[in-house]
């Protein structure tokens, strides 16, 4: 798992929305739009670390605080900070206490009333990512590639605690909300546990399995996770063979078709985001050095015949 490849991957997926910023906002106008973020996120989050669901059309919020909502702010948040450009830096210790926050939120306190709390769900995939980019910073190495935090601060901020809290809610959503035996899509679970695996591999090997908080026996847990749970929402696409049970099939032949379960077509739109984005990071990540179109194919034979 080239660190390398890790910090190309986040700049990469939101390029396209750098180049529309720029044109709308102008070249010199970065600056102004960073402190606009920053006021925006200061005046708005609530103290519990989270923001209304609803906004008039003079900006004014009402209504509920959501884990949805809450998540994909703060990604939005983190990667505006990560990616847009030096001028969006500052916004990074926001996004930051707002994550400790979320996680106090929608962890810790939510999993006292119900460990497989409905809240934990509901953000599990958006804060999994925001700790992923939290967790992948260096320190003063003077590389351009990376998102490099000053060396001075390295005392302060601590990336591995994001990390750790990524491993435990990738733990939480096998053991505890038990995403392989459910029936139904569950693609946004893997955008969590592929970018838990993808961070827990990089620091196992750069502490040469010495590191005291991943396991080697964890991350071979998250990788047979994806593994099975992936072939198991690719053999429900429509033609995808595997459905027929035809023993021919080259793994590469199907027609897409994303659905809901195994005879279930009718489904949300973002239902097939979370699925098409969790089949492209899994292709980055863990199995970016299978050469086979569908590195799944193996495990969607055992699954068809009721091995798994």
């Amino acid at each position: 798992y080239s660190w390398d490849r890790l910090v190309d991957a986040g700049r990469r997926a939101v390029e396209s929305g750098i180049w529309f910023g720029q044109k709308a906002r102008g070249a010199n106008g970065e600056q102004g739009a960073s402190l606009q973020m920053a006021k925006w996120w200061d005046e708005n989050i609530l103290a519990e670390g989270g923001f209304h669901e609803n906004y008039n059309l003079l900006g004014k919020g009402f209504g509920d605080t959501s884990p949805y909502y809450d998540g994909e702010s703060l990604l939005a948040m983190i990667k505006a900070a990560k990616y847009l450009g030096t001028a969006f830096v500052p916004l990074w210790p926001l996004a930051a206490g707002t994550a400790q926050r979320m996680h106090q939120r929608y962890i810790v306190e939510a999993q006292q009333n119900d460990v497989d709390s409905d809240l934990t769900k509901g953000c599990y995939q958006w804060l999994s990512m925001s700790l992923f980019e939290l967790a992948s910073v260096t320190f003063g190495s003077g590389k351009k590639d990376r998102f490099d935090l000053p060396i001075a601060i390295q005392g302060l901020y601590h990336p591995e605690k994001f990390g750790v809290w990524l491993i435990d809610l990738a733990n939480w959503m096998i053991e505890t909300h038990k995403v392989l035996i459910k029936r139904r899509n569950t693609g946004y679970s893997f955008e969590g546990i592929v970018h838990a695996l993808a961070w827990g591999t990089h620091v196992l090997s750069a502490s040469n399995n010495g590191n005291a908080e991943v396991s080697f026996h964890v991350l071979k847990k998250l990788h047979c996770t994806i593994h099975e749970g992936m072939a198991k929402l690719v053999s429900w696409q429509v033609g995808m063979g595997a459905e027929d049970n035809d023993e021919n099939w080259d793994g590469i032949s199907g027609l897409g078709g994303i659905q809901n379960a195994a005879n279930e077509a009718p489904l949300r739109v973002d239902v097939v985001q979370h699925q098409m984005h969790a089949t492209i990071i899994s292709r980055r990540y863990p199995f970016r050095n299978d050469r086979s179109p569908w590195p799944w194919k193996t495990a969607l034979e055992a699954l068809v015949k009721n091995e798994i």
